[in-house]
């Protein structure tokens, strides 16, 4: 379960899904066999997505495993009723069936959502992916360092991954769970244009879709806050959401202005909490960034307005 606290509501909607926590072993070896099963071989945007690649567990990229952890990961997957049997290589085939069909959504997304957030002392990060009705969520636990000499906050991610399966959509709800959801009591408000010294690296990471940028935004100073309009100067927690269509195809639809390339986003937004408020970053550029305030009801009808536009309400849903 992610460490990031969520909703009633969302909580209540968790049993739609079938959750699994893999240890590194077993993740990995699921990789190798999606990463070989992809159209795009190593290539692909789930294969790429870096915080579940074995470099990110500090392992070898080429041969993460030796042959004795390799099986160990598949015999475990097999005692979980996941793995028909111990594959000589690690192959989808070996899995069972439906397990199988409801990986393959990673393998072949049509939709790539990457998520990163932070409440309080926790966190996680993970990579959504929806394609064909199936959405299949992949998620680290991020947890709290003791502060550098510099001041700044810093996480590391838990080893095990948690997977989650749906077939019945559930893109939206995947994505809501990831963020540090609360009872929704926040007052929209009016865009303002704040200067702030560290805009331009704001700007800068969000044109090469970096992760790196909700950790310079809980550095805003706390006047920018009082400029919106918000009490409570503090900031409890992030998100950054970065959604893509590597797939292509007659479903999706390339953002306004955009080219339709799949590694071009479709959506980036990032959000910061406070304990009563939600803000919203709306651009940054040069030595200024623009901020909103809205709430949770705020984001969530933001969200579903884009997918609708992407796929089905009943696909998102």
């Amino acid at each position: 379960m992610t460490a990031v606290q969520t909703s009633p509501e969302a909580r209540a909607r968790r049993p739609r899904s079938a959750r699994f926590r893999l240890d590194v072993g077993e993740w990995l070896v699921l990789r190798r066999a999606l990463v070989r099963a992809a159209p795009w071989g190593a290539a692909s945007p789930t294969a790429m997505a870096a915080d579940f690649r074995p470099e990110a567990f500090g392992l070898a990229p080429e041969a993460p495993l030796p042959e004795s952890e390799r099986r160990r990961a598949w015999a475990l997957l097999r005692e979980r009723g996941l793995a028909r049997y111990v594959p000589p290589d690690d192959d989808l085939d070996a899995l069972v069936v439906p397990f199988a069909a409801a990986l393959r959504a990673l393998a072949e997304p049509e939709v790539l959502a990457d998520v990163r957030s932070w409440a309080a002392l926790a966190g996680t990060t993970g990579t959504i992916a929806w394609s064909a009705g199936r959405t299949v969520a992949l998620s680290r636990e991020l947890r709290h360092l003791t502060p550098a000499r510099d001041g700044r906050e810093r996480y590391e991610h838990a080893g095990a991954v948690e997977l989650s399966l749906a077939a019945d959509g559930t893109l939206l709800e995947e994505i809501l769970l990831a963020l540090p959801l609360r009872d929704d009591d926040g007052r929209p408000g009016p865009a303002v244009v704040i200067g702030w010294d560290a805009a331009h690296a704001v700007a800068e990471a969000l044109r090469a879709g970096q992760g790196e940028i909700v950790p310079h935004l809980l550095d805003l100073p706390a006047e920018s806050l009082a400029t919106l309009g918000i009490s409570a100067r503090s900031l409890t927690g992030g998100a950054q959401l970065t959604v893509r269509c590597p797939g292509g195809g007659h479903r999706v639809a390339p953002a306004v202005g955009g080219s339709g390339h799949p590694d071009e986003p479709v959506l980036q937004g990032v959000w910061l909490w406070t304990p009563a408020d939600v803000v919203e970053l709306l651009d940054a550029a040069g030595s200024e960034v623009t901020l909103r305030r809205t709430s949770m009801r705020g984001v969530r009808a933001g969200l579903l307005s884009t997918f609708t536009g992407l796929l089905n309400v009943e696909e998102v849903l």
